[in-house]
């Protein structure tokens, strides 16, 4: 059983980020999100002036095999943040370009397969809160303590909108609940 592991799952802007870094800091443990690890994968591949939409998978697998990510801290009194490769990226895993190819690298298999590896090491830091998609079904089905968090769509789109690089420009409430 994954014991060191809180499980917070669900849909986008359900509220699962807000609610792991709230019950980390409570409890005073590590708060993982997994979709900024996806980020970080997308970021990767921009960096390597590769195009996420067209890329192989070979060319992914090759990218992958030359990546370190971890969560660490930048410095003594940070939280834990993301690290490629010995560079904290920080705000630039929110940006547009980014979150889009995130979205097209998280379809990828080879990637998933590598970062689902990477996720279930992570449980090794001792007791962890980890959210993001998938994470009590598929990454730690066997978590002591799982949750699964939701809202309704127009909760979910306001929320949505609210967040820098999430949304196309011009996007309306309506359009982003659907």
């Amino acid at each position: 059983m994954s014991s060191n592991v809180i499980a917070i799952d669900g849909p986008a802007a359900s509220g699962k980020r807000t609610v792991a870094r709230n019950l980390s800091e409570a409890l005073g443990i590590a708060y993982i999100n997994t979709g900024a690890l996806y980020r970080a994968v997308a970021w990767k591949l921009c960096r390597c002036g590769l195009d996420p939409y067209s890329v192989t998978p070979e060319q992914v697998d090759k990218i992958l095999a030359e990546t370190a990510i971890s969560y660490e801290k930048a410095t003594p009194d940070a939280p834990l943040d993301i690290k490629i490769d010995g560079v904290f990226p920080g705000s630039e895993l929110r940006s547009a370009e980014i979150s889009a190819a995130a979205s097209k690298v998280a379809t990828m298999p080879n990637v998933r397969a590598w970062l689902l590896e990477l996720q279930r090491g992570m449980a090794k830091l001792g007791r962890i809160v980890m959210e993001g998609r998938d994470i009590g079904t598929a990454v730690f089905p066997d978590a002591q303590f799982k949750f699964f968090l939701t809202a309704s769509p127009l909760i979910r789109a306001r929320r949505r909108l609210s967040q820098s690089g999430e949304t196309v420009d011009g996007a309306t409430l309506e359009s982003v609940a659907r």
